[in-house]
């Protein structure tokens, strides 16, 4: 409960906290309500035949694409056997952080750079669309998803106050999805069901998917 904290966990009982303190021990969360255990009873079931080894497989595929990439550089883990990853921490190398996330801004939200290299935010953001592909992590069915069209707005930036300083913490931009015409039908996303077929389920994130019914489209 104490999460192997020192010094201060007395004091937020009461309201209070120390700037100063250590962390002794790995601490656990112990406490939960009986809704939530009762729920983590009937999941835990499903964690070894489902949510496993769907994970590790994500890990894995995550692995096969970014190992040879020189400015990306992965944690060391053996995603076959024991472990199963929560999340999937990557370190971008070679001071391209911030690179990354400037060209996002620049490439889809229409930032411009000026002669002396600040970024500038447009007072509209330009209409740059491209396609998500994404999975909701638990979801029973491992339905696979793609919206096309979309547009992602003006992001927001969060901070906190530490010590008398103001540090940021987080971007967030909230999206749009327009439909788009595939063979003369209007389409806003697609996913997948059990009827999919291997092939275009396993190939889901190779490319943005096209409905089998043309060979144009307009996913963005």
């Amino acid at each position: 409960r104490l999460l192997g904290v020192q010094k201060d966990s007395e004091k937020r009982y009461a309201g209070k906290r120390s700037y100063d303190f250590d962390v002794i021990d790995q601490g656990y969360r112990y406490h939960m309500s009986n809704i939530f255990a009762a729920i983590g009873q009937v999941q835990l079931r499903r964690f070894e035949p489902e949510f496993a080894p769907k994970r590790r497989a994500i890990a894995l595929r995550y692995t096969e694409l970014l190992k040879d990439n020189p400015n990306v550089k992965l944690t060391p883990m053996d995603y076959t056997h024991d472990i199963v990853p929560h999340i999937f921490p990557i370190q971008i190398l070679n001071g391209k952080r911030q690179q990354l996330i400037d060209a996002f801004k620049e490439d889809i939200l229409g930032y411009e750079r000026d002669a002396n290299g600040v970024l500038l935010e447009p007072e509209n953001i330009p209409e740059v669309v491209f396609a998500l592909l994404f999975e909701f992590d638990g979801d029973q069915r491992a339905r696979r998803h793609v919206l096309y069209n979309v547009h992602a707005g003006r992001p927001s930036v969060s901070g906190k106050t530490t010590e008398g300083s103001k540090e940021p913490e987080t971007e967030s931009s909230p999206i749009t999805a327009s439909p788009a015409t595939v063979g003369g039908k209007r389409i806003v996303k697609a996913e997948s069901t059990k009827d999919t077929n291997e092939t275009a389920y396993n190939g889901w994130y190779d490319d943005v998917y096209i409905p089998s019914f043309t060979q144009e489209g307009g996913a963005g």
